[in-house]
């Protein structure tokens, strides 16, 4: 080969190699579990599960169960319920994620829950 041919082969090959370096990064998966509570393992509905950094997401169903597709394998979720710490999990590849969501006891503080609605403490 001469030098002029080799030269237009390895720039061919870099930028090959780099679009694929780009791609594999980007890989688009699809991403499933469940969410239950850290004291009673019982499983939450409607927890908000949301790609960091984006608009999409979805809630768990009435088992604590979601499913996201075409994520970013580096993507994070953010697992989000009132009452509850929000929590971060990052994908790293992985296809099954199930979270336990600890109670955040002080967002209830001074709150009681009355039968016909909800009223402050300071206010009985």
């Amino acid at each position: 080969m001469n030098k002029k041919a080799l030269y237009y082969f390895n720039c061919c090959f870099l930028i090959l190699l780099s679009l694929l370096t780009a791609l594999a990064g980007k890989a688009q998966h699809t991403v499933s579990g469940s969410v239950t509570a850290a004291d009673s393992r019982d499983n939450l509905i409607g927890v908000t599960v949301i790609v960091k950094g984006t608009s999409s997401g979805t809630s768990t169903d009435v088992n604590g169960k979601f499913a996201l597709s075409n994520i970013s394998s580096r993507a994070t979720l953010v697992f989000s319920y009132s009452g509850f710490n929000n929590q971060e999990v990052a994908v790293n590849g992985q296809s099954v994620i199930n979270v336990v969501l600890a109670a955040n006891d002080s967002a209830l503080q001074g709150v009681v829950v009355v039968g016909y609605g909800t009223q402050k403490k300071r206010n009985i």
